[in-house]
């Protein structure tokens, strides 16, 4: 795997982790709340509207979109910082309604969206050129348009990684770890007929 993203329109891999102490207690609220140990579940969704008076979304985790917020602001276009922190955009004035989709990845543990799709961080898809990248600890990916719709993404299942650092390349273990998926849901996604 390597260590940059290739150059993909709407794909944003900025090297920024997130500050390892808000990581650690991140992970273990997770654990905690969504993941103990008496649950066979390693994956929630929830969903809600950004000012709710009784959101279903946990403080631990929307704060932490405010942390994000910042470190990124200085490293990306104002538009793309509107469209991902902004809950007017793109609705006509109306409160967009956020998900959060939470997943326990236990070591060696697949993850893919449908059979058909990815393995450990592959951009690409179809037949179209397969790029496998490491993210590491803390990171955070973006993706918006074209990489959101058209890459595919997934985890390989296996216990370590092959990182391609410039000089030499070097198995890395791989630790149990969660993932945090934000998005917001499409104008009207939250009406039910």
């Amino acid at each position: 795997a390597q260590r940059t993203a290739p150059s993909i329109s709407g794909l944003y891999f900025p090297q920024i982790p997130l500050p390892a102490d808000l990581a650690h207690e991140i992970f273990h609220q997770c654990l905690s709340t969504f993941f103990p140990p008496s649950s066979a579940s390693n994956q929630i969704m929830l969903f809600t509207h950004v000012n709710s008076h009784s959101p279903s979304i946990p403080s631990f985790l929307t704060d932490v979109l405010g942390v994000i917020s910042e470190m990124l602001r200085p490293v990306v276009p104002p538009d793309l910082d509107k469209l991902l922190f902004d809950p007017y955009v793109e609705c006509g004035g109306r409160e967009r309604a956020r998900q959060v989709i939470g997943k326990l990845y236990e070591i060696g543990e697949v993850w893919r969206w449908d059979r058909e799709r990815g393995r450990n961080g592959r951009v690409g898809g179809g037949g179209r050129k397969r790029c496998d990248v490491y993210l590491p600890p803390r990171s955070v990916v973006i993706m918006t348009g074209k990489a959101r719709y058209k890459v595919t993404p997934g985890i390989e299942g296996r216990l370590a990684d092959f990182v391609e650092p410039p000089m030499k390349g070097e198995w890395l273990k791989r630790m149990p770890r969660d993932s945090s998926l934000f998005r917001w849901r499409l104008p009207e996604a939250d009406v039910a007929g």
